[in-house]
């Protein structure tokens, strides 16, 4: 198993781990109506490095994600919300050289729409948009180095043919 440890002088370290253990749990749920959705996942991983005690720092924090949304049939119109709930680690990715691997928990909020018309000259297009991190929230996720994008809009324009 190979993992990233603490930055050398700001340069990524990689490690050889001879012996781990790594367990965890993945639950998910979902309700579907014609008109409404939602679907709530929860992770939770656990890993220690056997030959020396420590947490593996590839080990994700545990997250819940809750996705609620709703639909307009007649319309092609679909939407909702998506919010995700990380827990605080000490495992993770150090930032810096001499940074420390612990980060706060940390919530981000997103929000999705799409369009896909079933008549006329735009039958088989499909239209979204979304907006990331409404809420422009700063935090790490402990897999990375870097910050948080921040708030991002993302527009989609898809077509379908049929050959």
């Amino acid at each position: 198993m190979i993992e990233s440890s603490p930055s050398v002088a700001g340069n990524p370290y990689y490690r050889n781990i001879g012996e781990a253990t790594i367990y965890g749990v993945e639950v998910e749920g979902a309700y579907e109506s014609e008109r409404l959705f939602g679907r709530v996942a929860y992770t939770a991983t656990v890993g220690k490095n056997e030959l020396t005690g420590e947490a593996l720092r590839s080990i994700p924090a545990h997250k819940l994600v809750v996705t609620l949304g709703g639909r307009e049939p007649e319309y092609g119109i679909e939407y909702g919300a998506k919010a995700t709930f990380a827990a605080s680690t000490d495992t993770g990715v150090n930032p810096s050289a001499g940074g420390s691997a612990e980060t706060p928990g940390y919530i981000k909020v997103d929000l999705f729409t799409s369009w896909k018309p079933t008549t006329g000259p735009l039958e088989g297009s499909e239209i979204r948009f979304g907006i990331d991190n409404i809420f422009n929230a700063d935090y790490r996720d402990n897999q990375t180095p870097d910050r948080s994008l921040g708030r991002t809009f993302k527009v989609t324009l898809a077509k379908q043919f049929d050959w």
